[in-house]
């Protein structure tokens, strides 16, 4: 929410905060920043801190409220923010689902670690996040993102539009590395003039269609040889009747099949 920058960035704020955890015989703990190299450490000692802190937090925003501060503004904010329900109940539930994955992390840094420990909090990790989905799984609904999408449009196209992008990113740099990889291979020092459109195309045919051993060249012969004004090529002239061949299936094996189509005289008729 802001919190840590909020206190962080002001020694004023700070101080009153201390003054709010004596008023109320607590001991300070401040609260603490969320990202971080060791992100479940940090989530799980954020959310820890802010619970503890919680009265003395709420006291001290609403004792800068009723002040009239500089910083009433966003005090106001993080306190309606405080008050809602549901805020406080999904940090409570990512304290309690946090709780065994820290456990995993630590055992994972410390030096003195075996396989057997490892095993362990694994398992644990592994019931704890089982007994959670057993326990809210009446509450959770199975939309699609469709069905979101669809419910939301109206007044959220912008939030959409970035969870849209958000999507499409992929999971790993792997296709970027193959891309550059690519584009060493398609434009080599005896290619120096190929242009962008046919590095493009290129690199496309490398690595956007499918592979050899899949791809079914029979829709793109039979589109090739009948999508054209002129008939193509084979094409034999027998009388007065065009013949245009096609390839068909039939059972297991690819054969060539000829229609007959009205055509005019060719040349040798005319004379």
């Amino acid at each position: 929410m802001g919190l840590y920058y909020f206190y962080n960035n002001s020694p004023k704020q700070r101080q009153n905060l201390k003054r709010s955890f004596q008023s109320l015989n607590q001991a300070s703990v401040m609260p603490t920043r969320v990202g971080g190299t060791r992100w479940v450490g940090h989530i799980f000692l954020a959310v820890e801190n802010f619970l503890k802190g919680y009265q003395a937090i709420r006291a001290q925003l609403e004792d800068c409220i009723s002040k009239k501060e500089k910083a009433q503004t966003k005090a106001r904010g993080y306190l309606k923010l405080m008050k809602r329900p549901d805020v406080i109940a999904f940090l409570h539930l990512l304290l309690d689902m946090f709780g065994p994955l820290r456990a995993l992390s630590l055992t994972l840094q410390s030096d003195q670690t075996t396989l057997a420990d490892v095993g362990e909090k694994i398992q644990l990790a592994k019931n704890a996040i089982i007994s959670f989905k057993e326990r809210y799984s009446y509450k959770i609904q199975s939309l699609k993102w469709a069905e979101i999408y669809s419910l939301y449009e109206e007044g959220h196209a912008n939030v959409l539009a970035i969870i849209d992008l958000t999507l499409t990113l992929p999971a790993s740099s792997a296709a970027n590395e193959r891309g550059f990889s690519q584009m060493k291979l398609t434009k080599t020092n005896t290619q120096s003039r190929m242009n962008n459109s046919t590095l493009n195309h290129s690199m496309i045919i490398q690595m956007a269609t499918p592979k050899v051993k899949e791809f079914d060249p029979d829709p793109a012969i039979n589109l090739w040889m009948n999508a054209s004004i002129r008939p193509r090529r084979p094409v034999f002239h027998e009388g007065s009747s065009r013949k245009r061949a096609r390839l068909e299936k039939h059972g297991g094996d690819i054969i060539e099949v000829e229609d007959d189509t009205t055509a005019a005289p060719g040349p040798a008729q005319s004379r």
